[in-house]
C-alpha cells in the first residue's frame, strides 16, 4: 500500500499513537526481521519490483462468469464431527509444495489465511499462507517459494469443486497481486455468520470464534513482523489458529444449523472484486501538505514556481526509488522530510544525513542520486561536472564539505577559504548556532536536532552566499551573516 500508515491506522486501530505503540509493544515480544527479504534473495527483489512497475486494475475477474454461476457442492453441508487439526506442516521446499497440492487437490472445502508484511513495501506482500483441511495444517512459506506459487497452487485455486472458505477476501486480492491468481468458489465465513445471527455488522474472526467455539483468540501478533525467518513456534501457532479455526467454526455453524438455506449471493460479488492498486496522491496536494508544517509566517517564501518543481522532482524519484527498492513511499520519506529537502537543498551527503537521520541506512547509489537530483535542480553543478566529481566527492563519512563561496582578499589560504566544517554540538539545545567567520574566512556551522530551523538556516546561508558572490564579482565588501531575531534580519 502506499501513503498506507494513516490508512491503517484509520482501518484497523483508529488511532495513529495506538497503532505505534501496539506495533512497537509486537516488535519487542516477537522480534525483527534484521535484514529484508529483498536485500538478500535477489530473486525475490526482481519479483517484487516487476509486480511494483507492472501492477494496474484488471476490469474484470478472469472467470467472472464461472463464479456468477458457481454454486456449492452439497456434500460441504453435511453436518460432521468438528477436526481437532493438532499440529502442522511447515512447507519451504517445491517438493513439498507439490505434495501438499497433489493432497488437497480431492478436498471439497479448505480454509486458507494469509500473514503480510506492508509497512516496509510498496505495494505490501504475502509473507505465509495458512490451508486447513480436514485433516492437516499447512502453512507456506510464501517468501521462498514466491516464484513457483502460482504454477503449483494456481490450478486449486482455480477449481470450482473446491470451496475456498476465508475470512476476509482482502487475501482473495492479495493473491492476485502478488502470484497472479484468480480464485475461483471463494465463501466469506461472515456472510454466513451474519444470515445465521441476523447480525449486519462486521464481525471480525475473534469475535465469530469466541461466539462459536467458546475461544478467547490472542491478536497480539496482527503486527508482527511476519518477515522474520526462521518463525518463532508462537508465530506459527497464531498463524495456523487462523485457518483451523475457521475451517472448526464452519463445521460447528454446519452442525447447529444444518437445515438452514444459505444465500451465497454477497460471496459471489465479493469474488469477482478484483485488486486494484492504492491511488498515489498527486505531488501538487503533498506539497500543500508539506507548507501546512511551516509557520504561517514563512509559508509564503516558498510558495514559488521554482520550489514546486523542485518538490515535484523530489517526488518522482522518491516513487522511482521505492519501486526499485520495494519500500513504502511514506516509510522512505514523509511528506514533511519532502518539503525538508525541497527547501534545505542538501548539496552534500552530510547535509542530507543532518536533514534526514536515517538517510545513513539507504544504499548508497540512492544517497548519490538523491545529491545529484539536488545538484541539477538548484543549478549549482551541471551533469558533466556531476559525472566527473562522481569518483572523488561520494565518501561516506564526511568531516569536511567543500563548497563554492566568496574569495575573500584576507583569505589566508585557498583550501580553508573553500571550506565548511560542520560540527555536533556538545549542548542539548534544540536551535542551531549562526554560522561563524573567522579571519581566513571559514564558517563553522554547528549542527542541532530541530530540523526546520536548520532547513531554514540552509536556505539563508545559501542565499547570503550568492549574494556575497555577486558582490565580489562587482568589487564590493562581501556582507557578514547576521543573526535573524523574532523571524526578521537584525539591523
Amino acid at each position: 500500500m502506499l501513503e498506507k500508515d494513516t490508512y491503517i491506522v484509520s482501518i484497523i486501530l483508529g488511532d495513529e499513537k495506538s497503532y505505534w505503540r501496539k506495533l512497537k509493544e509486537a516488535e519487542e515480544r516477537f522480534g525483527k526481521a534484521a535484514i529484508r527479504p529483498q536485500d538478500i534473495n535477489p530473486e525475490f527483489l526482481s519479483l517484487r519490483q516487476l509486480i511494483n512497475n507492472n501492477v494496474s486494475k484488471t476490469e474484470y475477474h478472469r472467470n467472472h462468469f464461472e463464479i456468477l454461476n458457481w454454486t456449492p457442492s452439497q456434500s460441504i453441508f453435511h453436518p460432521l464431527p468438528v477436526p481437532t487439526l493438532e499440529g502442522y506442516s511447515w512447507i519451504e521446499t517445491e517438493e513439498g509444495l507439490e505434495r501438499m497440492a497433489r493432497n488437497i487437490r480431492h478436498e471439497l472445502i479448505i480454509a486458507v489465511d494469509t500473514e503480510s508484511h506492508n509497512l516496509d513495501s510498496f505495494l505490501g506482500f504475502i509473507c505465509t499462507m495458512q490451508i486447513s483441511t480436514y485433516e492437516n495444517n499447512y502453512v507456506i512459506d510464501c517468501i521462498k517459494l514466491a516464484s513457483c506459487i502460482k504454477r503449483v497452487l494456481g490450478p486449486t485455486f482455480q477449481e470450482p469443486n473446491i470451496a475456498k472458505l476465508v475470512c476476509d477476501t482482502g487475501d482473495v486480492r492479495d493473491l492476485q497481486r502478488d502470484f497472479n491468481i484468480f480464485t475461483v468458489g471463494v465463501i466469506n465465513f461472515q456472510h454466513l455468520y451474519y444470515q445465521v445471527y441476523n447480525n449486519n455488522v462486521k464481525t471480525s474472526l475473534k469475535e465469530i470464534v469466541k461466539t462459536l467455539l467458546k475461544v478467547e483468540m490472542d491478536k497480539a501478533a496482527q503486527l508482527a513482523d511476519w518477515r522474520c525467518r526462521p518463525l518463532s513456534e508462537e508465530l506459527i501457532e497464531y498463524a495456523v489458529n487462523d485457518s483451523k479455526y475457521l475451517l472448526q467454526c464452519w463445521y460447528t455453524l454446519m452442525k447447529t444449523h444444518k437445515t438452514r438455506d444459505f444465500n451465497f449471493d454477497k460471496c459471489r460479488k465479493d469474488n469477482i472484486i478484483v485488486y486494484e492498486p492504492p491511488k498515489i496522491s498527486p505531488s501538487y496536494i503533498l506539497w500543500l501538505e508539506s507548507l501546512n508544517t511551516l509557520p504561517t509566517s514563512v509559508r509564503n517564501i516558498f510558495k514559488t514556481t521554482g520550489q514546486f518543481e523542485f518538490f515535484d522532482a523530489i517526488c518522482k524519484w522518491r516513487l522511482e526509488s521505492c519501486k526499485s527498492i520495494d519500500t513504502s513511499l511514506t516509510y522512505f520519506l514523509s511528506t514533511k522530510e519532502l518539503g525538508l529537502i525541497s527547501r534545505a537543498q542538501p548539496l552534500s551527503l552530510f547535509s542530507l544525513h543532518s536533514l534526514i537521520r536515517r538517510s545513513v541506512d539507504w544504499d548508497v547509489q540512492l544517497q548519490r542520486e538523491l545529491i545529484t537530483l539536488v545538484q541539477i535542480q538548484t543549478s549549482k553543478v551541471t551533469v558533466d561536472t556531476v559525472e566527473q566529481k562522481a569518483d572523488s566527492d561520494w565518501e561516506e563519512d564526511i568531516e569536511e564539505i567543500q563548497v563554492i563561496i566568496p574569495n575573500s582578499e584576507n583569505a589566508v589560504d585557498q583550501n580553508i577559504n573553500n571550506s565548511v566544517i560542520i560540527e555536533q554540538p556538545e549542548s542539548k539545545s534544540k536551535h542551531f548556532s549562526r554560522p561563524e567567520y573567522n579571519k581566513s574566512n571559514l564558517i563553522v556551522i554547528r549542527v542541532g536536532k530541530n530540523r526546520r530551523e536548520h532547513a531554514k538556516r540552509q536556505c539563508r546561508i545559501r542565499n547570503h552566499l550568492i549574494r556575497n558572490e555577486e558582490r565580489i564579482s562587482q568589487g564590493l565588501k562581501p556582507l557578514a551573516f547576521r543573526k535573524r531575531k523574532n523571524g526578521k534580519p537584525r539591523k
